[in-house]
């Protein structure tokens, strides 16, 4: 360390002088310097898997940064302050992995910390020479020292008994605090999802390890803590410093995706300490505080007649309001079961497409797919619903409202998805798929015609049923198929009306195709179990429902020259 001292002075006693005398061996003085620094370094590396006593290692970190310190104080070197500061850090941890225990390792790292906080003082206070920007040269070595802590701290969950919880999560909590001052000072705001996402490795795996009863109230605050300093950053820094964070998406994709990334420790915290029972609650709370960030977007990043403001401000709308409608559509399976899962999803289809019309976000219109093909699914493709419920009344029961909100929400999300796409005139974005402007509304509908259908021929099969539950028989039973069959018919005509009515080309066609599978159920199935003049008025009054359909079509729809 002499020898370091010694050698690394030689420059600055030359500038104190006449430095004519030094600058033939100037350059040697500056490669033993360098050499020197090198074995202090190596040394210590080479004595951390001994039993080097704690006092040693600090006094030869001490020699090796302030030696650092020394060298790039005319910062000659771009790097050279941030990979010296690096080396003594990677030092300081190694002694700290190889020499704690479970009862010494948390009170060791302290001092990989408190060798990353006195980098950050000394990078602070220290003179820069003229035109060169200190973060240029030195915030780097913050960084690096904050994350070789960061580090240290997160392999010693392998290796301290849980015990002091909170002293561990303060030490985490300096590591972020370091690296979010150095984003903030140095202008660097794409530090920030970096810091995130080590808060939420260290959080999860501290979860994974000791989290229990005792240590609850520490993990659940700590958790709060990486939440709302994520969620706000970005809002506080535009309005108290650095307005150009503004222009770089990093901070606020971190805001809004915190939410999703610590959504599982909040969530398992509640189940342990109370259970499932209003287990929605959890994301039903992070759902209003993201509406709370999207008011404050809507705030912070005003209407704009630039093209790349307004579309800034409307995916960043959009990001935040997808955030908090994905806690919605998690909180109702978590909390609902059964049919109401399928109407609380339903619900939120509709509200999403009325959002759209509102935020017109790509984004949005496929959220609001998502959401409406998982109802189909779970309505259409889901034998298990029948037994959801028993049986109730005839007509008014169960089936009713769980199929038939789900039809309207679908009905009335067609049209308000198809209302969006007409105000946005005939320039959709760019990002949006080819042909869903003409596909993603008539197929929203024709879901909501499909459910209105099942919910007919379950309402028939309950009932004829006469068990416990709904069962779809579908062996020959003369009056419930001709019920059916007179059900499919009349719904038939109905569409065809209503599609008449409202000139909707693609409901006339849907109707066709239902008087089509009407008239072949009739023909090919029941009329085979009817005889004598049972068959014959069947087949007049077949005869006469398809003429009429053919003389309402003719005389209301079809003209001179127009398709069909």
């Amino acid at each position: 360390m002499g020898l370091a001292a010694l050698y690394n002075a030689v420059p600055r006693i030359a500038s104190r002088w006449n430095g004519e005398w030094f600058e033939p061996t100037a350059l040697l003085a500056r490669v033993a310097g360098v050499a020197t620094l090198a074995g202090v370094l190596g040394f210590a590396w080479w004595c951390a898997d001994g039993h080097l006593p704690l006092g040693a290692l600090v006094l030869l970190l001490a020699t090796a940064l302030m030696i650092v310190v020394e060298r790039t104080r005319a910062a000659a070197w771009p790097g050279a302050f941030s990979a010296g500061v690096l080396a003594v850090a990677a030092t300081c941890a190694r002694w700290v992995a190889l020499h704690g225990d479970a009862g010494t390792y948390l009170d060791h790292l302290t001092l990989s910390h408190l060798l990353a906080t006195v980098v950050a003082v000394i990078v602070v206070r220290r003179e820069q020479p003229a035109g060169v920007s200190w973060w240029r040269h030195d915030a780097t070595g913050v960084v690096a020292a904050a994350a070789v802590a960061w580090w240290a701290a997160t392999a010693g969950l392998a290796v301290v008994d849980g015990t002091a919880p909170a002293a561990h999560f303060a030490l985490v909590a300096l590591d972020v605090v370091l690296v979010l001052g150095t984003a903030i000072l140095a202008g660097w705001p794409q530090l920030v999802p970096a810091a995130a996402a080590a808060s939420i490795v260290f959080a999860a795996s501290w979860h994974a390890r000791f989290f229990d009863d005792e240590t609850a109230v520490v993990g659940v605050v700590a958790d709060a803590i990486v939440y709302v300093t994520f969620l706000a950053l970005p809002f506080v820094v535009v309005r108290t410093r650095d307005a150009g964070w503004k222009a770089t998406p990093a901070p606020w994709l971190a805001s809004a995706l915190i939410g999703p990334a610590t959504f599982l420790l909040f969530y398992d915290a509640w189940v342990q300490l109370a259970g499932r029972a209003w287990v929605g609650v959890v994301p039903v709370a992070m759902a209003a505080s993201s509406v709370a960030a999207l008011y404050g977007i809507a705030r912070e990043f005003a209407p704009s007649a630039d093209e790349l403001g307004a579309r800034r401000r409307l995916d960043y709308l959009a990001l935040f309001a997808a955030i908090a409608l994905g806690f919605v559509a998690t909180a109702i399976p978590l909390q609902l079961e059964r049919q109401w899962i399928t109407v609380g999803w339903a619900l939120e289809g509709a509200a999403v497409w009325w959002l759209f019309g509102r935020l017109p976000h790509p984004g949005l219109k496929y959220f609001g797919v998502l959401l409406f093909g998982a109802v189909g699914v779970r309505l259409l493709a889901n034998p298990e619903v029948l037994r959801y419920e028993p049986r109730g009344w005839p007509i008014l029961n169960w089936l009713l409202y769980t199929y038939g909100v789900p039809a309207a929400c679908s009905l009335a999300g067609a049209w308000l998805l198809q209302r969006a796409e007409r105000a946005r005139g005939p320039d959709p974005h760019r990002d949006v798929l080819p042909g869903d402007r003409r596909l993603l509304a008539p197929a929203a509908g024709l879901l909501g015609v499909l459910l209105v259908f099942w919910l007919i021929n379950l309402e028939i099969a309950d009932y004829y049923s006469a068990g416990r539950y709904v069962e779809v028989d579908f062996s020959r039973y003369l009056a419930r198929d001709l019920t059916r069959s007179f059900a499919w018919g009349l719904y038939a005509l109905i569409l065809l009306g209503v599609g008449i009515w409202r000139v909707v080309r693609g409901l006339r066609l849907v109707a066709l195709a239902f008087l089509l599978l009407t008239v072949a159920k009739v023909f090919l199935y029941d009329l085979g179990q009817l005889t004598g003049l049972y068959r014959i008025v069947s087949f007049l009054a077949l005869g006469l429902s398809l003429i009429l359909v053919s003389l309402l079509y003719q005389r209301f729809v079809r003209r001179p020259g127009d398709a069909a």
